[in-house]
């Protein structure tokens, strides 16, 4: 029987010039300590119960005391897919920062809005609590930034 096409024709071909028993070489898997199975055990009862790959590679690493590079490794072999415990960190920081920046500057400017120059003594005064958000706001994006890379565990 002739291949209609191309296509058909190179497959055969390669059928034919590859051996039909290739050992398949798999990775020695190295023997797991009982505080490792201990994680594991509870990453599948995590995934279980619908949690995702961030937060379960998190909670090993918060809760039950796993290293940073094992609590990934082993999340990512469960979910199938490259995970980062520490992932949204920085934005979510830099997002909080910038809610208290603007909860700030609007505070500010509503005070001078509402108190007139007859006021300005209780203005200063209650201008300080506009401008500590904006400065509790910037100093948490500026935080944010610098340590963008560096786990919570190591600043």
């Amino acid at each position: 029987m002739r291949p209609s096409s191309p296509n058909e024709q190179r497959r055969v071909d390669a059928a034919a010039a590859a051996p039909v028993n290739t050992p398949v070489e798999t990775p020695a898997v190295a023997a797991l300590t009982p505080e490792a199975r201990a994680w594991e055990a509870t990453a599948v009862e995590l995934k279980a119960a619908g949690y995702n790959a961030g937060v379960v590679a998190r909670k090993l690493i918060e809760q039950h005391g796993a290293p940073p590079a094992d609590a990934e490794a082993l999340v990512g072999r469960l979910f199938g897919k490259p995970v980062s415990a520490f992932a949204g960190d920085t934005t979510s920081t830099v997002v909080s920062g910038l809610v208290l920046c603007v909860v700030g500057v609007l505070g500010a400017g509503l005070l001078f809005a509402a108190l007139d120059d007859d006021y300005a003594r209780p203005r200063k005064l209650l201008l300080m609590f506009p401008l500590g958000a904006l400065a509790i706001g910037a100093k948490r994006i500026f935080f944010a930034l610098v340590n963008r890379n560096v786990p919570p565990g190591e600043t």
